[in-house]
């Protein structure tokens, strides 16, 4: 899995839209659910790492080195975070949904402006760990 998929998405209440869309893929190396999903899934991170890391905007990582980092910081603070990674000025939030074996099924994220989620992206990360908790035990039922 060297790409995600991002099978669906809300819009907020200002209808701020966002560049992605439901059903388009990214590599993984530059986006929030991509990085939060290898962190718990040894396959998926290997994926990437074969795949290699081809540069999309001026965040993005450009070395396996830079992603086994970025895994081990997911893993510490549990969740993942990517700015300027897929696109200039676009920060993403992710945490991984995890099964009972605590290997990754999916990730939730949120994404906006770097101005308005890089100040509130432990707030963030809260609610999304919360949410993806609830949503992993309803999956592994």
């Amino acid at each position: 899995m060297s790409e995600v998929v991002l099978p669906g998405r809300l819009e907020n209440r200002d209808a701020i839209r966002s560049r992605g869309h439901a059903g388009r893929r990214y590599p993984s190396l530059c986006t929030g659910s991509g990085k939060a999903i290898a962190a718990y899934d040894p396959e998926a991170a290997q994926a990437r790492r074969d795949s290699g890391f081809p540069p999309r905007a001026s965040g993005t990582l450009r070395s396996q080195e830079d992603w086994d980092r970025q895994l081990v910081d997911v893993r510490r603070r549990g969740f993942a975070v990517s700015s300027d990674e897929t696109f200039d000025n676009v920060t993403t939030v992710a945490v991984p949904i995890l099964n009972l074996g605590h290997r990754a099924i999916g990730a939730i994220s949120i994404l906006g402006p770097s101005a308005e989620i890089t100040p509130d992206i432990d707030r963030f990360a809260r609610l999304l760990q919360l949410s993806a908790r609830r949503i992993g035990r309803r999956m592994s039922r």
